[in-house]
């Protein structure tokens, strides 16, 4: 998995429990990696499973939420950083119609070792779409989390069904809804 996400995660820890705890979670999960992460590199996504299980007691949450709300901050951080795959775009619908054809490929052709998920567009209507999400590393959560933040990030009031296709939770299917606009296009920036 790309460090990006790795590198994320440790400052999302940090923004939630402080550069002191966030460090003692990293001590205490014993990485092969040292928990020492460049945002270029590739490391095993279990690394991340374990430094999210360990979190749950000091952040107060179970997996699956810490799961979410990185997958939140993630895009928020991701949209700071890439700001051109979101220039043009005036709603979620629109982006996340360009992930697998658009992002997704940009990153294959920058890293071709890259592994990023699947992650099919059917559009229903202007303000509905079905996402195909399927990935071995089963981090529904964390897309979850991602399919939330672009709603804020678009000022976009979403309604998310999500069904998983198979137990393993490799395979999910994502019905987003755009309720309504909340608000004028800002952007929010990871907290």
């Amino acid at each position: 998995m790309k460090g990006v996400i790795f590198t994320t995660f440790l400052n999302f820890l940090e923004t939630e429990l402080g550069p002191e705890n966030s460090e003692k979670i990293i001590t205490q999960a014993t990485l092969n990696s040292g928990g020492a992460y460049t945002t270029v590199g590739f490391y095993d996504h279990k690394e991340l499973m374990r430094l999210i299980t360990l979190s749950s007691s000091e952040l107060k949450l179970d997996a699956q939420q810490i799961s979410q709300k990185f997958g939140n901050y993630l895009f928020h951080s991701l949209a700071n950083k890439y700001p051109r795959h979101i220039t043009g775009k005036s709603s979620c619908m629109d982006l996340f119609e360009t992930i697998n054809e658009v992002i997704h490929e940009e990153v294959n052709s920058i890293y071709p070792d890259a592994k990023p998920p699947e992650i099919r567009c059917e559009r229903i209507n202007s303000w509905a779409a079905t996402l195909h999400y399927q990935s071995y590393r089963c981090l529904g959560d964390v897309m979850h989390g991602l399919i939330e933040g672009a709603g804020e990030y678009f000022s976009e009031q979403l309604q998310i069904v999500r069904k998983t296709i198979d137990q393993s939770g490799t395979q999910e299917v994502f019905t987003v809804i755009v309720q309504h606009k909340i608000k004028p296009h800002r952007g929010r920036k990871p907290t």
